[in-house]
């Protein structure tokens, strides 16, 4: 998996419900729809060794969300992964400890999806731990537990250009807006918008794959 090696700044934005505003720039959308909270899927975990925060193609950098404790990072496969739209996402899942090589994957397990893995089918899950073998598995997507303090952080911007990544959300961010204007989603899990200038706060708000709604001032630092 390419690494990401870029700086990170993360802000902390106060969040007001609010509907969405009524003008958009056009931008690629992958709609999911339905969201695919309600449906079982199945297929192989394998293993591709530990990681350090921040080098999938999601770019969750350190310091990572607290709703991530515990929870094992995993490369979903490409399909899935769909440009980026499932970066972050919960996953609660079970292995049989069948399969095959050294390290059964069984009994229950938590994850959050970092990576994206091209090599995979649909339904595999390949965990950034070391291990052996390829196992099978079930698992479902589920909202991240905790407070859903959504921050923000920024790559590589200036105030005529935002590549912001909104994190720490109970479920992945599917839309984002700035001063209303629709950003563009990049590969590796941010939203890009040229434009501005952008100085001092800017109202953003934001629409997950499970139709929460939200808008904030952010102002990058």
């Amino acid at each position: 998996m390419p690494p990401h090696s870029k700086k990170p700044l993360v802000l902390l934005a106060a969040a007001l419900a609010a509907p969405l505003p009524p003008r958009a720039r056009s931008a690629m959308i992958v709609p999911l729809i339905p969201p695919p909270y309600d449906e079982q899927f199945s297929g192989d975990a394998t293993y591709y060794g530990v990681t350090p925060d921040g080098d999938g193609n999601c770019a969750i950098r350190s310091p990572l969300p607290e709703m991530y404790d515990g929870m094992i990072p995993v490369a979903l496969n490409d399909e899935q992964y769909a440009d980026s739209y499932m970066c972050g996402a919960c996953i609660e899942g079970e292995g049989s400890g069948e399969g095959e090589g050294g390290d059964p994957v069984e009994g229950a397990f938590k994850a959050y999806v970092t990576d994206r893995c091209p090599e995979c089918l649909f339904g595999d899950l390949d965990f950034a731990a070391d291990g052996d073998g390829r196992w099978d598995i079930s698992w479902h997507f589920v909202p991240c537990e905790g407070s859903s303090d959504q921050t923000f952080l920024f790559e590589g911007s200036n105030e005529f250009y935002w590549k912001i990544q909104p994190r720490g959300g109970r479920s992945p961010v599917e839309r984002l807006w700035i001063n209303g204007d629709e950003a563009e989603r990049s590969e590796d899990n941010f939203f890009i918008l040229e434009g501005g200038p952008f100085d001092g706060e800017q109202e953003v708000h934001t629409k997950t794959v499970l139709n929460k709604r939200r808008r904030q001032r952010v102002a990058m630092a």
